[in-house]
């Protein structure tokens, strides 16, 4: 369980096939929660996908991104925010919650360069790293061929 923006998030699997569900306590459109439980959720949700993967699963793209974008991650200030339609249950695919995870990892550490060490990171379409901009020295790095 973790607790944010007074709010409860379980992970429970459920259904033939199994399917993962993020369960919130009530319905709501957004959760804020810092950057370490962000992580934290990352972790639980691994360990939930570990349970649930099949590879004999056929993989349907058009289902993964349909239920991988339930969620859209932000982050500002150490904070991260999961934003989704108004619910209090989200249900995703084995592959569609290991790109959840990665997301939700990747928005988390994010959160942390930016609250721990003033860095801000810009990213290309393809989600490498196009520059980077530190806020106590104010210099930008690009990092070229992207």
């Amino acid at each position: 369980m973790l607790q944010g923006e007074n709010c409860q998030v379980r992970i429970e699997v459920e259904g033939n096939p199994k399917s993962l569900l993020i369960v919130l306590d009530r319905r709501t459109d957004c959760l804020l929660v810092s950057w370490q439980d962000a992580q934290q959720l990352a972790r639980t949700l691994d360990c939930a996908i570990s349970d649930i993967k099949d590879d004999a699963d056929l993989a349907d793209p058009a289902r993964e991104i349909r239920e991988s974008s339930q969620v859209r991650l932000a982050h500002k200030g150490g904070l991260v925010a999961l934003v989704f339609d108004w619910t209090d249950r989200i249900r995703l695919g084995w592959r569609a919650a290991v790109l959840v995870r990665a997301a939700l990892e990747k928005v988390a550490q994010d959160a942390h360069l930016e609250e721990e060490k003033a860095v801000h990171l810009v990213y290309n379409r393809r989600g490498e790293i196009k520059k980077l901009f530190n806020r106590r020295t104010g210099l930008t790095q690009h990092i070229p061929g992207r």
